[in-house]
């Protein structure tokens, strides 16, 4: 549980994002954010007067947790992030950073403020990480042409088990109305 949080919607919120932890990754991402706190409380008015010079002070919430997060990734050095835990703690570093403007008395962060600053997050996480719209849509390319290449998606299927064997019986169908029996076979 995120430990200063005071706001109940952000409170809410950041409960919801922690159930989402699976257990295997709660260490790794308890270790991010704590290390990203700690950063941040290091940092102290500078951070807060960089968030407060922001014309739209919820936009900037969400692109601090996303800038945050992928500092920490860039400078981990033994074990990496895990890919798991990082849009978790980039959306804790938001919720901490729009509970800390509410408890400066300069936003009362709405459920509508933090759908916006999750968009936002998300939106500058995916850039600064590569994962923008052109990835999506050379992605999107590939798995087509995978998809249109019967080469392919049979070696695909192979790999995912899913080959038929071509001794195996086919699906006939059933009609919805009984055949009726000729006359002659009674």
């Amino acid at each position: 549980m995120p430990r200063m949080m005071q706001d109940p919607d952000v409170m809410e919120a950041a409960k919801r994002v922690e159930a989402t932890i699976l257990p295997k990754h709660r260490d790794a991402y308890n270790r991010v954010v704590d290390s990203g706190l700690a950063y941040a409380k290091e940092q102290g008015p500078k951070g807060f007067r960089a968030l407060l010079a922001q014309e739209d002070i919820v936009g900037a919430c969400g692109k601090a947790g996303a800038n945050m997060v992928a500092m920490l990734y860039k400078i981990s050095t033994g074990s990496k992030i895990p890919n798991e835990v990082i849009a978790p703690a980039a959306m804790i570093f938001t919720l901490e950073a729009l509970d800390l403007m509410a408890k400066a008395g300069k936003l009362d962060p709405t459920k509508e403020d933090i759908a916006r600053a999750t968009r936002v997050m998300t939106d500058h996480l995916m850039v600064i990480i590569g994962w923008g719209p052109k990835s999506f849509a050379e992605a999107s390319n590939q798995v087509n042409d995978i998809l249109r290449d019967p080469v392919r998606m049979e070696a695909l299927n192979r790999r995912a088990g899913v080959v038929k064997d071509p001794r195996a019986s086919t699906l006939t169908e059933v009609p919805d109305e009984p055949t009726p029996v000729p006359e002659e076979a009674v």
